[in-house]
């Protein structure tokens, strides 16, 4: 189970009526200008990568880079960076934080998680070729979740990191790495990985090769850089 890097508009990844909602509480939390994409504009490489690879490509950064918070200031299941002032914002589905419960996830049925983004996982989950029951598919999100989810306190909201200061810390670590943040150097490092013998190799760098191209085409296009199922 995996996710892609995706730029586009809000209204692409989320829908009209909730996309509405979170461009009105960024922009009048933040500024009328935040950058949020236009139709027609989109960018996914087609190749998933696991939800694993974004916490090792997080612990990479940590390891290699001084100080790293707007890679580490989202985490691969219900995120987004946008070109804005912020580090890091919050946005409940709901308005705000539930009083309890945002610790916990419910197994039961999954319509009992009910926000939007949630039933994009559970779609993908109901794609396996094996039948689930309601139960089944609440486990493995819970096993999922517990792995590689939102961390404590905030699950449920949408974690919202600084695009410009990603991208930043993404370019600094492949210069690390001995490989120039240039479009056609990363794409060069990341097909290196597409054959059989290779795809499972480096997660961490090939997470980073996804991440700094997508990121390079969200502020080139002035939209969202999704981690979003």
């Amino acid at each position: 189970m995996g996710f892609n890097f995706v730029a586009c508009e809000t209204v692409e990844m989320l829908g009209e009526e909730f996309a509405d909602e979170f461009v009105h509480h960024i922009r009048s939390r933040v500024s009328p200008d935040v950058p949020m994409g236009q139709p027609g504009i989109y960018f996914c490489i087609e190749d998933e990568v696991a939800w694993s690879w974004w916490s090792k490509l997080q612990g990479l950064a940590r390891e290699r880079l001084d100080e790293c918070p707007n890679i580490l200031a989202v985490d691969a299941w219900e995120g987004v960076y946008l070109d804005m002032a912020p580090e890091r914002l919050l946005f409940w589905p709901d308005g705000e934080s539930p009083e309890q419960g945002s610790d916990d996830f419910k197994r039961g049925r999954p319509e009992e998680i009910g926000a939007p983004l949630w039933r994009r996982l559970l779609r993908g989950l109901k794609l396996m070729k094996e039948p689930q029951t309601s139960d089944e598919v609440a486990a493995v999100l819970q096993d999922m979740l517990e792995a590689y989810g939102t961390r404590r306190g905030e699950r449920g909201a949408v974690q919202i990191g600084n695009l410009p200061g990603l991208f930043r810390e993404l370019s600094d670590l492949l210069r690390l790495l001995e490989v120039n943040a240039d479009r056609n150097a990363v794409e060069a490092v990341r097909v290196e990985y597409r054959s059989d013998d290779r795809c499972d190799d480096d997660p961490e760098i090939q997470c980073l090769c996804h991440a700094w191209l997508t990121a390079d085409f969200a502020i080139r296009n002035g939209c969202p850089l999704w981690l979003i199922k």
